[in-house]
């Protein structure tokens, strides 16, 4: 099945980027907020590069498994993306100076909860921004899956057999460090049309699914099962335009994904394995329209690279079964976010 409800990294992102002017800024006193996001979105099929190289298009036929060891490649229909998020923050200001660069300086302390129809997560996080451009974050979080017409937690095959799904079956536990450097042009040249904005984050993540073998596969929320217990290196990139407008912010975000460590040995592209080492890139145009101080919702079309296994191999619920061939970029996914701030 398609993913039906994998977290939207962009929403949070665009929301970042939103409040950059308002880091420039002298911080009063500590202020609490409490917002609903609500993400749902549409993924067109495709037969996961069968029959294709470099490029996945939509299609709507179904390759059917050729026995119980093996996937179905596409749906018929493609796959939703549903996800609500209650968070509450508490920004508290410190090591505040002197300066448009340091009269902003905050902590932030945030915990939330996300639902999808088949998952359930409890995250906290604390950032600091000790100057106006750099942000540090760590974080960790707790969830578990069921399943619900989609899989939400699974385990795949040690050797070629069948996905277990496993509802209830295990705790997913992740804990990370980034730093985020941002500038925002206005600093420098102040005018409401001067707000060109650039974001880089570098995050590093642990991931666990205690249920899970050692170098085993296992899925959550339905995606494609390339989840191992271990370290992952997250990096987003960003740039966009922010305009004293209801649509008050257009730009581009890249992000990549890897595994790091022995993870990137375990079947890798140079022995014909299925590509541990492979980097994942995601480009996504987004635009984000400000209904008012309160309302917002975000756009945002993925266009993902991913592995292209051999069309003799694709299927394989086994990830050493499987060969890769080169790289594949598909239309990953469409998107809205809606954002509503309590207070």
């Amino acid at each position: 099945m398609r993913n039906p409800a994998r977290p939207l990294s962009a929403a949070t992102l665009v929301l970042v980027l939103l409040t950059l002017p308002a880091a420039l800024s002298p911080a009063q006193e500590a202020e609490d907020s409490l917002s609903l996001n609500i993400v749902l979105g549409y993924g067109p099929p495709n037969l996961d590069g069968y029959g294709s190289t470099g490029f996945a298009p939509i299609d709507f036929d179904i390759i059917d498994a050729p026995d119980a060891n093996s996937r179905d490649l596409g749906t018929g229909w493609g796959g939703g993306v549903a996800l609500a998020t209650l968070e509450y923050s508490r920004t508290i200001p410190a090591f505040v100076g002197e300066g448009p660069f340091f009269s902003g300086n905050n902590l932030e302390l945030s915990a939330r909860a996300e639902l999808s129809p088949v998952t359930v997560e409890a995250v906290g996080s604390a950032t600091l921004t000790p100057i106006a451009f750099l942000k540090f974050q760590a974080g960790a979080a707790v969830g578990t899956g069921w399943t619900l017409g989609f899989v939400g937690l699974a385990l795949r095959p040690t050797a070629p057999g069948e996905m277990e799904e496993i509802p209830f079956g295990g705790a997913l536990v992740r804990a990370w460090l980034s730093g985020t450097f941002q500038f925002d042009l206005a600093a420098l040249l102040p005018g409401d049309w001067n707000h060109v904005v650039v974001q880089a984050v570098a995050k590093f993540e642990y991931r666990a699914l205690s249920s899970a073998d050692p170098g085993q596969a296992w899925v959550w929320q339905a995606d494609a099962g390339l989840n191992f217990n271990g370290w992952r290196h997250l990096g987003t990139y960003v740039l966009g335009y922010q305009m004293p407008r209801k649509l008050n912010f257009a730009g581009v975000m890249v992000e990549t994904e890897a595994w790091l460590g022995d993870l990137i040995d375990v079947s890798t592209m140079a022995t014909a394995g299925w590509g541990s080492d492979f980097v994942t890139v995601t480009i996504s145009p987004l635009a984000n329209l400000a209904f008012d101080v309160t309302n917002s919702l975000t756009f945002v079309v993925q266009i993902k690279s991913t592995q292209d296994w051999s069309d003799g191999t694709t299927q394989s619920n086994y990830l050493d079964g499987r060969d890769y061939e080169g790289r594949l970029w598909k239309l990953d996914r469409i998107v809205f976010s809606y954002t509503r701030k309590l207070n």
